[in-house]
């Protein structure tokens, strides 16, 4: 089992930040599950978001950066399932959305949340699915929002 972090509940976050939400529609109801957790996050902080669709996990990061380059969102949550098959497929898939993710946070100094599980079977992803705090979507969100608390203390 994994070590799971409290969830804050004091995060004061700077009025009228939004967040972009772009969900994978590969593994669609197993990512349903996902960004239903992540908007619940998003409400119960009071964020208003909007949610780009993308065809699976390897697009997601070439979305994100068009949200990031607009300057619009003050973080992006990235939502897909990776299932691994018998196949390298997989290995390639999991590398191109981290790596691609990572780098438009840090090229787009914006706090973008890898919310993609990786899981050896859908029995693992909807475990971490769950429609509790646990669920992956929702502490993809709550990360994100912690970020960008952080990353506005350098603003002042």
């Amino acid at each position: 089992m994994s070590k799971q972090y409290p969830i804050p509940r004091d995060i004061a976050l700077p009025s009228g930040i939004r967040v972009a939400v772009v969900a994978s529609r590969f593994n669609g109801d197993i990512v349903q599950r996902l960004q239903e957790g992540c908007e619940r996050a998003l409400r119960q902080y009071s964020v208003g978001y909007d949610t780009f669709p993308v065809p699976g996990s390897v697009e997601l990061p070439v979305v994100a950066a068009a949200c990031a380059r607009s300057g619009r969102y003050g973080g992006i949550v990235s939502l897909g399932v990776v299932i691994q098959g018998e196949t390298d497929h997989y290995d390639y898939v999991c590398r191109m959305a981290a790596d691609g993710i990572r780098s438009v946070s840090v090229q787009y100094v914006i706090p973008v949340a890898l919310g993609v599980l990786t899981c050896r079977d859908r029995r693992q992803a909807y475990a971490r699915s769950l429609p509790d705090d646990t669920n992956a979507g929702f502490r993809a969100a709550v990360a994100v929002l912690e970020t960008i608390y952080t990353l506005k203390r350098f603003d002042q």
